[in-house]
């Protein structure tokens, strides 16, 4: 059998071979995204602000307070009721009653509070979204790394075979006498530098393989493949410029700049007076040195307005201000990373398919370099260390070939996972990861203290 039919010969037992547990792309990304702790982490964040958006809105409710107290009361005074007249008295005192407030109006921090917890809520949505995209793109990643080392590895034992071959084609002329002992122990030397990279190549494989199980939770199983990505933008620009209108870090950091807008219209409600709707009712006995039972019942209205506050208002504003500021360059710092991440894809992704063209272009050549090599080296007309540098050249290349084919493969689902992308690819959609981002606009929408609706319909 010739040397190039034992590659084909592999390929067809591994094909007859296939475990039925084979794990795919697609499965490996499902299963990081819904199952991946971090994903649990931001999802349990997700629940916890909108605790706290439906704690921030019982603000709005009237606060009703049932009293009471029971207890030994001595009066002294001049004009106290006692058995013996005017003097000391002790008695049993004794009180119940109900205290209600609504609060009506604070200068709307509260629904400041209810905004800034809603754009917190919107924010944690997207940063879920943006965590799953992540997340799929690091099963992807580790998903090609394995593929790319199997590969690797089944080029290093292809290596070892050719190898072995040339060794027992050396054997035959040193024994008829046709070649010297001195090539015998070079070809064994080359043997055991193509076994050696073998053995260090597996390891990079059990690396590889390791890092799958962390990322995915699972061991890589079967025969795995990772096919090439469909939709990719035509041009650069427009990569970039959905990247950044669909980036869900960006989006998330535009729901920081609302976050803190809100807390400093909050803020500055210190400001205003506080009004509110206060009644009680209440009933007791032998009070306040006074013998016998009394009722009490108020309904009334009560403001507050503090005048002076050591400036206290003021420099809450100003610190909010320059959280505005900071979360407005946190978002052009996130802008200008996907814009880099973009860019970089791109590049890597054309410059890899060309190269890998090329690439493949050359082991061809390569190949049949070989094969006359060998030929002639049958007829002495090549030395064995011209067979065995093309060798090398050839193996080279074939390593050289493979990684970069898995680099421009995984920078096309890089380009999707940019453009917020990659999750639905699989066919994971948003919804089923978070509910819809648009708490800001539900209830700024049912503003509370909007009376006119001055909404401005289009024109059809």
């Amino acid at each position: 059998m010739k040397h190039w039919c034992i590659p084909l010969v592999a390929v067809v037992i591994a094909c007859i071979a296939l475990p039925a547990n084979a794990i795919s792309l697609k499965q490996a990304v499902r299963l990081t995204v819904h199952e991946n702790p971090s994903g649990k982490a931001d999802a349990a964040n997700l629940r916890a602000i909108a605790s706290e958006l439906r704690e921030s809105q019982t603000t709005f409710a009237p606060t009703v307070d049932l009293y009471g107290d029971v207890g030994k009361q001595r009066r002294e005074s001049p004009t106290a009721t006692t058995v013996g007249g005017r003097g000391t008295d002790t008695l049993l005192s004794r009180e119940i009653g109900v205290r209600a407030s609504l609060l009506l109006f604070d200068g709307y921090e509260r629904a400041n509070l209810v905004y800034r917890n809603a754009a917190r809520l919107d924010g944690a949505t997207f940063r879920l979204l943006s965590t799953s995209e992540t997340l799929a793109l690091s099963a992807v990643e580790a998903y090609i790394d394995v593929v790319r080392h199997r590969n690797l590895v089944a080029a290093t034992q292809r290596n070892i075979r050719r190898h072995r071959a040339i060794l027992g084609q050396i054997r035959e002329r040193v024994a008829g006498g046709t070649s010297p002992a001195s090539d015998r122990t070079q070809i064994e030397e080359r043997v055991f530098a193509a076994e050696a990279v073998s053995i260090e190549v597996r390891k990079a494989l059990g690396d590889a393989e390791i890092k799958f199980k962390k990322v995915v939770g699972v061991k890589p199983e079967g025969k795995m493949n990772a096919a090439p990505v469909k939709g990719l933008p035509h041009t650069l620009g427009s990569l970039v410029a959905t990247s950044v209108a669909n980036n869900y870090t960006i989006k998330q950091a535009d729901l920081n700049i609302r976050d803190q807008e809100f807390s400093k219209a909050a803020a500055h409600a210190g400001h205003m007076p506080r009004i509110s709707l206060d009644g009680r009712a209440s009933t007791g006995a032998d009070r306040n040195g006074t013998r016998g039972t009394e009722s009490d019942l108020y309904v009334g209205l009560s403001l507050t307005w503090r005048l002076y506050d050591g400036g206290l208002v003021n420099a809450r504003k100003r610190t909010s201000s320059e959280r505005i500021s900071e979360a407005e360059y946190r978002r052009d710092v996130a802008i200008r990373d996907v814009k880099e991440i973009a860019e970089r894809s791109w590049n890597a992704y054309q410059r890899g398919i060309r190269r890998s063209a090329v690439l493949t272009k050359q082991l061809r050549s390569n190949e049949r370099i070989v094969d006359s090599y060998r030929e002639e080296y049958s007829l002495s007309k090549r030395s064995l260390l011209d067979v065995l540098d093309a060798e090398r050249a050839r193996f080279n290349n074939e390593f050289q070939q493979i990684s970069v084919a898995a680099s421009a493969r995984f920078s096309a689902y890089r380009m999707l996972a940019t453009m917020s992308r990659l999750t639905r690819y699989f066919g994971i959609q948003a919804t089923q990861l978070a509910p819809t981002p648009n708490a800001v606009e539900t209830f700024t929408a049912s503003d509370p203290h909007k009376i006119f609706n001055i909404t401005i319909e289009p024109l059809e």
